[in-house]
């Protein structure tokens, strides 16, 4: 049985599906998933290679509810290379999942993994 944090974790889900919701595909490689409606946000992240280096890197992020994330039927965690692609002004726009340094591509966005941060870059 859900927590009241579970509760509100999918409130909000689908309230950002309402109001900042885009319809995406999620693909990896040659498999595609159904069409599902995602948040997106811009983002610059700081990040820091084993020399002490500092570099600013800017990332498109989508916000999905967990349990969309299918592919072939089965829920994924996102990987590097998978990729989004949505349709904007009759455009293929494609984005492409990205580590953030050491970090990996994507992260739950609160306690209980019903939504899903995955960080991108727009390739086309």
């Amino acid at each position: 049985m859900p927590n009241l944090m579970q509760r509100g974790a999918t409130w909000l889900a689908g309230k950002l599906q309402t109001a900042a919701g885009r319809t995406v595909v999620y693909r990896r490689g040659n498999l595609s998933g159904d069409p599902i409606t995602a948040a997106c946000s811009m983002k610059q992240y700081s990040i820091v290679d084993a020399e002490g280096f500092a570099t600013t890197v800017e990332s498109v992020d989508w916000l999905v509810t967990t349990a969309e994330l299918v592919v072939q039927g089965a829920i994924i965690t996102p990987r590097p290379g998978d990729r989004i692609h949505e349709i904007l002004g009759g455009v293929l726009v494609e984005y492409e999942a990205m580590k953030l340094g050491s970090e990996p591509c994507s992260e739950w966005l609160d306690t209980s993994g019903v939504m899903t941060v995955i960080h991108t870059k727009r390739i086309t």
